[in-house]
């Protein structure tokens, strides 16, 4: 049997960069996102920044607002989250290259079965402390 330490030392955490950025930059590229914050919540992103940032702009779709820097970083300072984090965040999306709005669910699909493959690799990990501790 697999040691505990030796499943925590080759463990590799599912994540996809470039999905999570080619969301946001979608996001502020004026695309609709409308179906696409139904498919993936803000914990869906491996990154906290990102995370904070998918919040603010959720937050500023859900009051009607459009998208952009100034939205977006007004609602992360509403928020008290942390500012200096989300702008590099959002240049990484401006940065991001340029994807047709046709892939944001094919996208966000890539963010949520990251986030799913996460929450079961946790929890074969929290199942395997507790049987090697009993």
């Amino acid at each position: 049997m697999t040691s505990l330490n030796n499943f925590e030392d080759n463990l590799v955490i599912p994540k996809n960069v470039d999905a999570e950025q080619a969301l946001l930059s979608l996001a502020f590229f004026g695309y609709d996102m409308t179906e696409v914050f139904d498919l993936v919540s803000t914990s869906d992103f491996y990154d906290t920044s990102r995370q904070q940032v998918w919040e603010a702009i959720v937050g500023v779709h859900k009051n009607g607002n459009s998208v952009d820097v100034v939205t977006v970083s007004n609602e992360i300072k509403k928020n008290n989250l942390d500012p200096k984090a989300a702008i590099a965040v959002m240049y990484e999306a401006f940065q991001s290259p340029t994807v047709g709005g046709g892939n944001a669910k094919r996208f966000a699909k890539l963010v949520r079965d990251c986030s799913v493959l996460r929450q079961v690799i946790f929890a074969l990990n929290g199942s395997l402390q507790e049987a090697q501790t009993n």
